[in-house]
């Protein structure tokens, strides 16, 4: 502003506008507050003798970014629309350990200040996680489950897993802000031996009306696809049959299943055929293992045996009227024995069992 009175001698001064101040008359006065902060006196010349020019610069007006960081991270502050600006703590990096807030002024090129703004900072906690631990039977699998986390990595890659051994696994999480667990959780998953179960039956392959009794064994209890819970089961199956056992044991509770195939045939050609003086019986019979054929003659005999699929399994000739043959080795089941001389054959069975 402007403060003075009349012109010429012994006059003041006035206000020009436009930002400068015309001082006139001597033995005036002339004021300037456009920023409170200017005044000067001026004395001895004329209107037009001479002039003093005052410019002038608004305070600048800054802005600040906010934001959030996890807990241990570090934030910086990004102010705008000055030169330079002082920061509260006396750095643009700050790492709070929880909400803050931070004060920033800016100073323009011709060292005008601006009024304080406020950079507020969320600190979010790094989530807390927990995870399960536990036990399995060999060949079952465990379901690791963390919690605390919005979204979890688990060491293998899945949380469902199948060891054999004893083995531990490590879990990291992420909260739904984005932070990252401090350290891992470790799942412990304990492996306990299912028992060893086996299973046999009298007769791996058996006649149509024939009888079989299969027979498991290594475990405490037992069920059965027939529905039973005995240690063995017996039946007479018309077609081939698969028998399905699960063996469980007291001690740990954990079970193995195993399976067997019975096979069924019609053994066609079993029954006993007599041509001629050719005659011969084998004992014992049923037999689990060595078995003698006795013959009536001396004279010259092919004999062969074969499996109910028509396989040979053994072939001699002999002149002697007994023979001894080992079946120990073979499979369970239903063999022909034929035996021949000359155009004159006769056909038995063995039940190796």
């Amino acid at each position: 502003k402007g403060d003075g009175a009349g012109g010429g001698g012994g006059g003041g001064g006035y206000y020009g506008g436009g930002g400068s101040v015309f001082g006139a008359g001597g033995g005036g006065s002339s004021f300037f507050d456009a920023s409170n902060s200017f005044t000067t006196t001026t004395s001895g010349f004329q209107t037009g003798d001479g002039a003093i020019v005052i410019s002038y610069s608004s305070a600048p007006f800054i802005s600040v970014n906010s934001g959030s960081v996890c807990a241990g991270q570090s934030f910086t502050i990004i102010p705008s629309g000055a030169s330079t600006y002082t920061f509260q703590g006396g750095s643009a990096v700050v790492s709070p350990t929880s909400n803050a807030s931070y004060t920033v002024v800016g100073t323009n090129s011709v060292g005008c200040i601006s009024q304080p703004v406020t950079s507020s900072i969320t600190v979010n906690a790094a989530p807390v996680i927990s995870v399960n631990s536990g036990s399995i039977c060999s060949g079952k699998s465990f379901t690791i489950v963390p919690s605390g986390a919005s979204v979890y990595s688990i060491q293998g890659g899945s949380a469902v897993v199948s060891p054999s051994a004893n083995t531990s696994y490590t879990v990291t999480g992420v909260s739904s802000a984005g932070c990252s667990s401090s350290g891992f959780v470790t799942s412990s998953v304990s492996v306990i031996a299912s028992p060893s179960v086996s299973v046999s039956a009298s007769s791996n392959t058996i006649c149509t009306g024939q009888s079989v009794t299969v027979t498991a064994s290594g475990a405490n209890s037992y069920s059965w696809n027939t529905g039973s819970t005995q240690s063995s089961v017996a039946g007479s199956p018309t077609i081939n049959t698969v028998y399905s056992v699960t063996g469980t044991s007291s001690l740990t509770g954990c079970g193995t299943s195993v399976n067997i195939n019975v096979t069924v045939s019609a053994c066609t050609g079993l029954s006993e055929v007599s041509f001629s003086s050719v005659d011969g019986y084998v004992f014992p019979n049923p037999t689990n293992g060595r078995v003698t054929i006795q013959l009536q003659d001396n004279l010259r005999k092919n004999i062969e045996i074969t499996d109910c699929t028509g396989k040979t399994v053994l072939s001699t000739s002999t002149t002697s009227e007994t023979v001894d043959v080992d079946l120990s080795s073979f499979s369970n089941g239903i063999y022909n024995v034929k035996i021949q001389s000359g155009s004159f054959v006769k056909v038995m069975k063995i039940n190796k069992q």
